[in-house]
């Protein structure tokens, strides 16, 4: 049972002050008869409570935290003929609490998960920003405030509280904008928490306003709410007797998905590979019922009302969609047994699809290897043509190296001079005066001079020199001397 709202039937104990939401579908849910015993665990204004004590014979345990509530409630007890019993306790410690009394088992247990109008209605409560009131939002006026959290969490902890109990996305600004402003002074008050968050993520028209989501983080971390959610959940699984009936209302995605989560565990979803194979046992069978779209007088148009309409209009499409899904299903097996080749179509085309993809990796790799072998050779042939000019130029400078030391050593100048400089004579001293006397020299005809003129070794012979004068003497031989 997820959201949505329903109408009263005529209640005992007198026409109740709130109408609680789902309340047909509850009931639906639960079928009280004549004997049975059932749990309101959320008893609030006594809307599910009265609602089941008008079938006669039926006995409720109905509990809630707030205290207002079950002194409201007094009067409900007394017309009830002893029928209803009141216990002041959190819903999560209902399986503790009923072995307290004495019952082993119940026939059906209703939770109201959330705030009550009325709570949200008294500014002192602190639960709404609607009206200016002390920042407390606890349900049992005991423990840690909301003003407590606000005023002495760091701010990671703000900020870890506001993104996982109200899932907005601008929680780490929202913190340093709340430990910013109680610098100056502590938050204790609803609108002066408003102010701050409005002032950090300033709203659109038309949206809701920007301190929704962090007054609905506060009030879940204040009251452990969705803790107590999972503690009731396994406490009613352990007391509902054998064919019981658990019926839970619940308002934003953070409630709705543990609740979910734990009728599909309970129903055996998920639990076998294929609809063929045997699953887990099922310890329960899911019924999920839609919103009706129409208005709820309780509500009075406020967001409870908007939230129960939008699940309630998620769970329509889910139920659309589960629909189109069975129908997809039964058209494949009426295909396989009319013998269509639909599937083995399917089964083909992946088939060659696969083939394409795997002759397309085929020729890529080929490819890449040819490539990398081409590289590969053509950097060998690089490497050995760089090693054969290196080992050219060490064995030319080798040879270098042994005709300069051949040639320097004195027992093989000697020789040489006399073979080769037997024909020169002595020049006397006064045969050349100056370097300036000496003629211009021919120019060089030969490849050597060219190439000593190309590197700049050897002054140009095109031009004559001018500066020049001619020796003179004529330079005269001795005989038996040699020339330099």
């Amino acid at each position: 049972m997820m959201t949505g709202r329903g109408e009263a039937m005529p209640p005992a104990g007198g026409p109740a002050r709130h109408v609680p939401v789902l309340l047909q579908e509850v009931l639906e849910g639960l079928r009280p008869r004549d004997g049975g015993l059932y749990v309101d665990g959320t008893f609030g204004a006594g809307g599910y409570s009265r609602a089941i004590l008008a079938t006669p014979g039926a006995r409720v345990v109905a509990f809630d935290r707030d205290p207002s509530a079950i002194r409201d409630g007094a009067d409900l007890v007394a017309a009830s003929g002893g029928r209803l019993t009141l216990v002041q306790a959190r819903f999560g410690d209902l399986a503790q609490e009923l072995r307290a009394l004495g019952i082993r088992e119940v026939d059906g247990v209703a939770l109201d998960i959330g705030v009550s109008s009325m709570q949200f209605d008294e500014a002192a409560r602190g639960f709404s920003f609607r009206f200016d009131g002390p920042l407390d939002m606890r349900m049992e006026s005991a423990g840690r405030s909301a003003a407590d959290i606000v005023n002495e969490e760091d701010e990671e902890r703000l900020a870890d509280i506001i993104y996982n109990y109200g899932e907005d996305r601008a929680s780490r600004r929202i913190a340093r904008f709340i430990v910013n402003a109680r610098k100056a002074a502590p938050i204790t008050t609803t609108a002066a928490l408003a102010d701050v968050v409005q002032r950090a993520i300033p709203g659109k028209p038309g949206d809701i306003h920007p301190a929704t989501r962090t007054f609905q983080a506060l009030r879940i971390a204040v009251n452990d709410e969705l803790g107590e959610l999972v503690r009731a959940l396994a406490g009613a699984e352990e007391m509902l007797a054998e064919g019981g009936a658990l019926a839970v209302v619940s308002f934003h995605s953070l409630e709705d998905r543990i609740v979910k989560q734990f009728f599909a565990q309970r129903s055996g979803r998920g639990e076998a590979r294929s609809r063929l194979l045997p699953g887990r046992t099922r310890a329960a069978r899911l019924h999920i019922h839609a919103a009706d779209a129409t208005g709820d007088r309780a509500l009075g148009g406020g967001s409870r009302r908007q939230r129960a309409r939008a699940l309630g209009q998620a769970a329509r499409r889910a139920a659309h969609e589960r629909r189109r899904a069975r129908a997809r299903r039964a058209a494949r097996r009426a295909r396989r047994a009319a013998g269509t080749p639909g599937g083995q179509r399917g089964e083909a085309q992946m088939i060659r699809f696969l083939n394409i993809v795997a002759a397309a990796a085929l020729v890529g790799s080929a490819v890449y290897a040819y490539t990398i072998k081409y590289q590969t050779i053509y950097r060998a042939d690089q490497i050995a043509k760089l090693t054969r000019q290196i080992q050219q130029e060490r064995d030319g400078l080798n040879m270098q190296r042994a005709e300069w030391a051949h040639l320097t050593r004195p027992d093989r100048i000697a020789p040489l001079a006399d073979k080769y400089l037997t024909d020169l004579e002595m020049t006397r001293p006064n045969q050349i005066v100056t370097f300036a006397q000496l003629p211009d020299r021919a120019a060089r005809g030969d490849e050597i001079g060219k190439k000593l003129e190309a590197l700049g070794l050897a002054e140009p012979t095109n031009t004559p020199s001018a500066s020049r004068s001619p020796a003179p003497a004529t330079p005269t031989t001795t005989p038996g001397a040699r020339k330099r």
